[in-house]
C-alpha cells in the first residue's frame, strides 16, 4: 500500500504577540488539526473565513510569519516534513496555488514570470497564447488563477495546495477552476483544496475535513456528507443549512 502523499497529526499554530506594557500574549489559531491525503485525491479543508485554513498551507511551504509557533507533525510520502525538507521540495514535489494573484510579479510579463513549461499549458486551461505577453494587471481574476494553476501543473509536484482558488469568481469560472483541479488529481497527484465554499468543494472533492475556530471537527467522505451520514452534528447541520440545501437545518430548528 502506498504511503499517503501528505498527512498532518496534532498540528497546532499559535502566534506570540505583545500588548501594551510589553506583556507577551499567545494567540492560538489552529489546534489539533489532523488529516490525510492520498494519491489521486482531492481533499478539501473547509471552514468559515478566519477559521485557520490557510495557515496549514503556509506552514506546508514554510511561509508563516516569524512569530508563529508550530507544534505537531507533518509528513510528505511518509517522511517528516522538516524545514530543510520543505526548502528542498517546494516548487518541485510540492506546489502552491496561492489565494492572492499578487504572487504574479507585477513588473514582469506573465510568460516570463510563469515560465515556458507553464505557457505550454495555457491552451489546456483556456488561455490564449497572447496571455504570456500581458502583465498581471491586464488579466481578469479568472485568467490570473488559471495562470497560477498552469504554473503549478507545469511542475512535477505530487502535492498541489490550492488556497481559496475560486474566491471572488462567478459560478461558471469557479466550476472551471475546480474541473482543472480534478484533472490534476486524475494525473495521480494529491490536491489539498482550502476553501470556505463547502457546497462547491463537495461537487469535486473526495474527502472533506471540516474545521471550526482552528480545530478539526470531522473528516468525512463526500458520499457520506451528502447522504447525511456525517458523524458530527455540526458537520451535518453545516451541510444541511447551506442555501443550496434550502437552509434545511435552520428551518427545522426555527419551527421547533
Amino acid at each position: 500500500m502506498k504511503e499517503p502523499v501528505f498527512s498532518v497529526k496534532n498540528f497546532s499554530v499559535s502566534f506570540t504577540t505583545y500588548e501594551s506594557g510589553l506583556r507577551q500574549k499567545v494567540v492560538q489559531a489552529v489546534h489539533n488539526l489532523e488529516t490525510v491525503i492520498n494519491h489521486g485525491e482531492i481533499l478539501a479543508i473547509a471552514g468559515a473565513s478566519g477559521s485557520g485554513k490557510s495557515l496549514l498551507a503556509h506552514a506546508i511551504f514554510g511561509i508563516l510569519p516569524g512569530n508563529a509557533v508550530i507544534k505537531g507533525d507533518m509528513f510528505f510520502l511518509g517522511e517528516p516534513l522538516t524545514k530543510q525538507k520543505i526548502y528542498a521540495l517546494r516548487g518541485k514535489q510540492m506546489a502552491l496555488i496561492p489565494q492572492s494573484v499578487s504572487y504574479l510579479n507585477p513588473l514582469m510579463k506573465v510568460g516570463k514570470s510563469a515560465g515556458e513549461k507553464a505557457c505550454a499549458l495555457f491552451k489546456r486551461y483556456g488561455l490564449d497564447e497572447q496571455v504570456k505577453n500581458l502583465y498581471p494587471h491586464e488579466l481578469s481574476g479568472g485568467m490570473a488563477r488559471r495562470v497560477l494553476i498552469a504554473t503549478a501543473a507545469a511542475t512535477p509536484a505530487k502535492l498541489i495546495v490550492a488556497d481559496e482558488p475560486t474566491a471572488g469568481l462567478n459560478g461558471t469560472l469557479a466550476h472551471k477552476i475546480m474541473k482543472h483541479l480534478r484533472e490534476l488529481a486524475q494525473e495521480n497527484r494529491a490536491i489539498l483544496l482550502i476553501t470556505h465554499d463547502l457546497y462547491l468543494a463537495a461537487q469535486y472533492a473526495d474527502i472533506i475535513t471540516v474545521i471550526r475556530d482552528g480545530e478539526t471537527i470531522e473528516t468525512v467522505r463526500i458520499e457520506d456528507l451528502k447522504s447525511g451520514q456525517a458523524k458530527n452534528d455540526y458537520t451535518r447541520k453545516l451541510w444541511r443549512a447551506l442555501p443550496e440545501n434550502q437552509f434545511f437545518s435552520y428551518e427545522k430548528e426555527t419551527l421547533q
